[in-house]
């Protein structure tokens, strides 16, 4: 009978490999869109016009400049006491005087003078004439104006006999008029003024200090009207008498500005199309996150070389621990 045949011996099966999870893909963070640039639509002469579609174009704009008729002068009041002075009552007295609502009155400048006329015994210079009196009243030169007018003789010899000087001083503080013009009265201190100069000149004094107040005033015409004129001096005193109280000896005289108010700027009768607004630049996009199965710790630009040993390591000791997993495996069966 014939011999059975032996059953092959099983082989034991051939350890699988684990295969490696593939690393997930990286998530990159969507780049936000850019938001909408905002329609501005603008009509001009009844055409819309839009701020995408802006061309060449002649438009015609309608200005309206209004010119305000102003008059300008000056008010010179000579009072024996200028504390009485009053700045509101006098806008009060100009308004009544020229006929005009106060609102249409302005005061430009204040300024107290003080005015004394000399006799200088010989010829003189307006340089050391103004030069005497600042000094002689203790004031600066640039406050004292002097108008000279010389005198002669005879008309046959043509010789100088005196000069006539006519010295204004001028302040904005009220409360300095009283001492100027008594220092002002004082012809002997003027002349040593002058004797410290160099000049040796005799000086009388012709009239005494005066005491005034100056002025500068704008009345302003209707809208449409006419140009106002400046008020009389008989009206003018009138009205200072009944509205400040005091007893004035008043001037007007008509002046041009040296510096002219400045024109009303023009007004368009429609509103200019806006400036186109700019796209805004879109967002730069995010650098994409890293995969969590490396484990890599945030560091700090400190560490950044401990950064470069994790990536590099990382990966090497996986392989190693995985095989020695199946190492281990094969082993024990």
């Amino acid at each position: 009978m014939p011999s059975p045949t032996p059953s092959p011996t099983p082989v034991a099966p051939m350890p699988s490999m684990p295969t490696p999870m593939p690393a997930p893909a990286s998530t990159l963070t969507p780049t936000p869109m850019p938001a909408p640039v905002p329609q501005t639509n603008v009509t001009v002469d009844n055409v819309t016009v839009d701020n995408e579609n802006i061309t060449d174009m002649e438009t015609t704009i309608t200005t309206t400049t209004t010119t305000e008729l102003i008059t300008y002068f000056d008010v010179s009041m000579e009072m024996d006491n200028i504390s009485l002075f009053n700045a509101s009552q006098f806008a009060e007295s100009v308004a009544a005087a020229a006929n005009i609502t106060l609102d249409n009155v302005q005061i430009v400048q204040i300024l107290f003078e003080v005015i004394t006329t000399y006799s200088f015994g010989g010829d003189i210079n307006e340089s050391d004439a103004k030069t005497a009196v600042a000094k002689a009243n203790n004031v600066l030169v640039d406050q004292v104006v002097v108008e000279l007018i010389r005198r002669l003789q005879s008309t046959q010899t043509r010789q100088l006999s005196s000069t006539q000087v006519k010295a204004t001083i001028k302040t904005e503080d009220a409360s300095k008029v009283d001492a100027i013009a008594s220092s002002a009265a004082n012809a002997t201190a003027l002349q040593q003024s002058l004797e410290d100069l160099g000049r040796i000149v005799p000086i009388t004094m012709l009239a005494s200090p005066k005491k005034t107040v100056k002025v500068t005033t704008t009345v302003k015409a209707k809208v449409g009207g006419t140009k106002v004129a400046p008020p009389t001096p008989a009206a003018l005193t009138s009205q200072i008498k009944t509205i400040m109280g005091v007893d004035v000896i008043t001037s007007v005289e008509e002046t041009v500005p040296t510096s002219p108010l400045p024109s009303p700027s023009p007004v368009p009768s429609f509103v200019p199309s806006p400036s186109p607004v700019p796209s805004p630049s879109p967002s730069p996009a995010p650098t994409p996150a890293l995969p969590p199965s490396l484990g890599i710790p945030k560091t700090t630009p400190s560490d950044s070389h401990s950064v470069r040993v994790h990536l590099s390591l990382r990966p090497v000791s996986v392989i190693f621990c995985t095989l020695a997993t199946v190492l281990a495996s094969v082993e024990l069966r």
